[in-house]
């Protein structure tokens, strides 16, 4: 039987969204300056395969764009304004989330295109399906941690603690098993699924997201069975109920689940979602992240301190949190409408609040069928972790977020976009994949550069290659900030070029104010004769990370014998008292891991 290229094309377009949700969360390689790179790189490659459905549109069509596509493009308008009236504006952050919510924007209006192409059936049994598949072989990657059998570069090694598949983070991990578990209802509910391949798939995910020690699995399943039970008051089908009976069973399940792995808790070397609840019932950590963002906010309501810089206010500011300390400076709010408010002001806490609520009472007023609530499923589990963490600011979970609510927009406004649209998009796709072929190649360089993987002979030599490395990417590359990071890194603290290296430092602790960073800029800045300076970063930097201070000034002190500049330090050096313990289980990264 022969098909026709039309349809070819279409499921080959399927086919790369499918991919797309399932391929970057399995990849297992994370280093830094951006554990994330090569996932989010592998999504954006899939989703410029699936944009390509956008070409076959016939000529002069006019074209559907979702309401809620106006969210990023809102944003968009904020980061041009922030960069012309900021007072310290990142030119490269705002570019790059530019960058991002472009692409955001075709996915949005991809995910339309394709639910009128083939029907918001077909893109969500797509998805689900795959995201189920994408789920199953998670689990695996947390099966072979639990055994204690992860080598890179197939899985991710194994973290005290709970488990975090290859993802590396127990909240990503977790979330990403609910979509899965959420896939799974669906597609029983619709039929393609038996009793017993739901009951097999759900006994998988289920127990891993108990074992991720994330406490918002109770979140998800609590949300997931009250949404379900508000369907059958509305809609009493079959499907309705099938989707009840099937969202109470998990939740019960998980339940049951926790309690199997209490009694046998000797066994597995991992904390669990229940073990983590019952030890704190509310996470003090989050609250001061909020209680800082609100801070900042309220400071700069109309532009925000500036996009990228929450971490930056946050180190400023850091002893408005006395006695309470975090492990390491946090990189972000913890809380989508609180880091857009902190970040870029009034305006985009008000977009995000607008343009989500708009849809979501849209899809309420949509007819009821299992696609549509898949989608509110899907939905309620990105938005639930959304508010309490960040995965958005992962490619790889954006592009799900924007499919789904692209897909299932209940409000589209029609855009007449002339005959010479086709082109234009062929344009922008090949010089997207220009794009993505450069960024890999300078990532590449800059990973190995600052991971110390550059061949050479000598370390000498390898110095020398290292420099010269980070000097091509600061000239050419997208990822100058990433480099003035690694160049801060790695630099010597000496008097030799002391001018550049406090410009350096300047410039890499806007962009991320690390544990290594801030102690050695204080140190350069004493080196410069700049005493007051040199005592104030001090004594942020001890508050940042009062559990690296007492190992700088161990150092310091062998040095303070035959240098006046470090001896000065050490006698200032100063103490934190009260200072609690850090607390265990926190989410806060302590290295710049995804900043933007």
């Amino acid at each position: 039987m022969s098909i026709d290229i039309k349809t070819l094309h279409l499921r080959i377009c399927l086919g790369a969204i499918a991919l797309m949700a399932t391929i970057p969360f399995l990849m297992a390689h994370h280093y830094h300056p951006i554990p994330s790179f090569f996932q989010e790189w592998v999504a954006a490659a899939f989703s410029l395969i699936a944009l390509t459905a956008l070409l076959r549109r016939p000529q002069g069509a006019p074209l559907e764009v979702p309401d809620i596509a106006l969210l990023p493009v809102g944003l968009m308008l904020i980061a041009v304004i922030q960069w012309l009236f900021h007072t310290e504006p990142l030119t490269d952050r705002l570019l790059m989330f530019g960058v991002y919510m472009v692409w955001t924007i075709f996915l949005i209006i991809l995910g339309r295109h394709l639910a009128k192409t083939v029907g918001l059936t077909t893109v969500v049994d797509v998805l689900a399906t795959a995201l189920v598949i994408g789920t199953l072989l998670e689990s695996l990657t947390g099966a072979v941690q639990l055994a204690g059998m992860a080598r890179m570069p197939w899985f991710f090694p194994a973290i005290p603690g709970g488990l975090r598949g290859n993802l590396a983070q127990p909240n990503n991990f977790a979330d990403y098993l609910w979509v899965g578990v959420a896939s799974v209802i669906y597609l029983r509910g619709r039929g393609l699924l038996g009793n017993a391949s739901a009951v097999l798939g759900l006994s998988i995910l289920l127990p891993f997201g108990v074992l991720s020690g994330s406490r918002s699995i109770w979140l998800y399943g609590a949300a997931l069975m009250a949404m379900s039970l508000v369907w059958t008051w509305k809609a009493s089908d079959l499907p309705a109920k099938t989707l009840r009976n099937w969202s109470i069973g998990v939740l019960v399940g998980s339940v049951l689940f926790q309690v199997l792995f209490n009694e046998t808790k000797d066994l597995w070397n991992v904390v669990t979602s229940g073990t983590r609840m019952a030890e704190q019932s509310y996470d003090p950590i989050r609250v001061v992240l909020w209680r800082m963002a609100v801070d900042g906010f309220l400071e700069n309501p109309w532009l925000g301190v500036g996009f990228g810089q929450y971490t930056r206010y946050f180190h400023l500011h850091v002893f408005n949190v006395m006695p309470f300390h975090l492990p390491g400076l946090p990189e972000n709010a913890h809380n989508i409408l609180l880091q857009l408010l902190v970040e870029m002001g009034m305006a985009a806490g008000a977009l995000l609040l607008v343009f989500s609520a708009r849809w979501a009472l849209g899809i309420v007023r949509t007819h009821l069928t299992p696609q549509i609530w898949w989608v509110g499923a899907v939905a309620m589990v990105l938005g639930i972790h959304a508010n309490l963490e960040y995965p958005l600011w992962y490619g790889f979970f954006l592009a799900i977020a924007a499919l789904v609510a692209g897909a299932a927009s209940p409000s589209n406004h029609v855009l007449q976009v002339g005959r010479a649209a086709p082109y234009i998009l062929a344009a922008f796709l090949v010089l997207s994949g220009l794009a993505l072929n450069n960024l890999y190649r300078d990532y590449g360089l800059l990973e190995d550069a600052l991971n110390g993987r550059i061949a050479a002979s000598s370390p000498a030599e390898r110095q020398e290659k290292t420099e010269q490395a980070l000097r091509q990417l600061a000239d050419e590359s997208l990822l100058r900030p990433y480099v003035d990071f690694a160049v801060a890194n790695i630099m010597p603290v000496d008097r030799n070029a002391l001018d550049i290296k406090l410009q350096n430092c300047e410039r890499a602790q806007h962009f991320s104010a690390s544990r290594e960073i801030v102690f050695k800029c204080a140190h350069l800045l004493a080196l410069a004769g700049k005493d007051e300076d040199s005592r104030q970063a001090l004594k942020l930097a001890v508050a940042s990370y009062p559990d690296t201070a007492p190992l700088v000034l161990a150092q310091w002190k062998k040095l303070a014998l035959t240098d006046p500049a470090v001896a000065r330090l050490v006698a200032d050096f100063p103490t934190a008292p009260g200072i609690a313990a850090p607390v265990s289980g926190s989410s806060v990264q302590q290295a710049p891991a995804n900043q933007r």
